[in-house]
């Protein structure tokens, strides 16, 4: 989870994450920040990570490229582990329409692998 330094800035959480989504029906890409959002109550299962996108970039870019250098600027404002920044081409994920509704569960917890 995100947590605010009071300056604008903020610190994550070991299960947030920052990247690209990549609207198909538009064909732009928008830098993102994904913070961990557990199902309510109850087990937790800790093989799922459950995330919920913000911070989007709503206007997006019409390449990757520029959306990666949109997620470097998010960099400035949200210090995060290096292994929670994913910038490869097949980490990029694919939505729809409707970027701030975008709810991505990992399977495979990438922190304990």
């Amino acid at each position: 989870m995100l947590l605010s330094n009071g300056d604008g800035t903020y610190v994550a959480g070991p299960f947030d994450l920052m990247g690209v989504l990549h609207d198909r029906a538009t064909g732009r890409y928008h830098a993102c920040v994904w913070e961990e959002k557990p199902l309510p109550g109850g087990e937790q299962l800790t093989s799922t990570v459950r995330l919920k996108s913000k911070m989007h970039h709503t206007e997006g870019a019409k390449t990757l490229e520029a959306a990666l250098a949109h997620v470097e600027s998010l960099r400035k404002k949200v210090m995060i582990a290096d292994v929670n920044v994913w910038t490869r081409p097949d980490q990029v994920y694919p939505v729809d329409g409707k970027q701030g509704f975008v709810t991505v569960r990992i399977e495979r917890n990438w922190r304990t692998a």
